[in-house]
């Protein structure tokens, strides 16, 4: 049974995929520039959790450095609170 699921929006439509507790999802988006990948997966104490990493190209080819920018469980904010809607304000891309 599905756990996760993941969406992508493009030129040709919308797709999604799913990824069980034991696949997780993983998703990259690439530019000539670099690529951002975000993983979602269940860790070790059975959390919900995410890793975000980013990747940056020269030559618009050869992937010249891949770094985590952000890890964490999902739902808890950087500061260790809940995210609930009293305590943060969602933000849609693009607005």
């Amino acid at each position: 049974m599905s756990h996760f699921r993941a969406w992508i929006k493009g030129n040709h439509g919308e797709s999604s995929r799913l990824g069980t507790r034991a696949s997780g999802v993983h998703l990259t988006a690439q530019s000539h520039a670099g690529d951002l990948t975000v993983t979602l997966y269940v860790d070790e104490n059975g959390d919900d959790s995410y890793e975000i990493m980013s990747g940056a190209h020269y030559d618009g080819n050869a992937l010249a450095r891949q770094h985590i920018i952000a890890s964490g469980k999902l739902g808890i904010a950087p500061d260790g609170r809940a995210m609930t809607p009293g305590n943060f304000r969602a933000r849609t891309p693009g607005r």
